[in-house]
């Protein structure tokens, strides 16, 4: 039987990697003068936020994957 704990951390981990990428996409495919204002400035600051995410502590208690090598990987 698989350790809940783990399928969750995994689960949040995936969770965070597929919202990077929708994000990403959404930044290369918007501009401020395609949408309103605050949904690029809105995903930006999403954006750093899961990059900070991906670089700290809660991250590192999550798994022992190397969260640079992860965004070097989604970027």
């Amino acid at each position: 039987m698989s350790n809940p704990y783990k399928v969750l951390a995994d689960a949040v981990i995936l969770q965070a990697v597929a919202d990077y990428r929708e994000l990403k996409i959404f930044m290369q495919t918007h501009s401020p003068d395609d949408c309103p204002h605050w949904s690029v400035y809105s995903a930006g600051y999403e954006l750093q936020a899961l990059e900070r995410f991906f670089l700290g502590k809660r991250f590192r208690a999550l798994t022992r994957i190397n969260g640079r090598a992860v965004l070097d990987k989604l970027a």
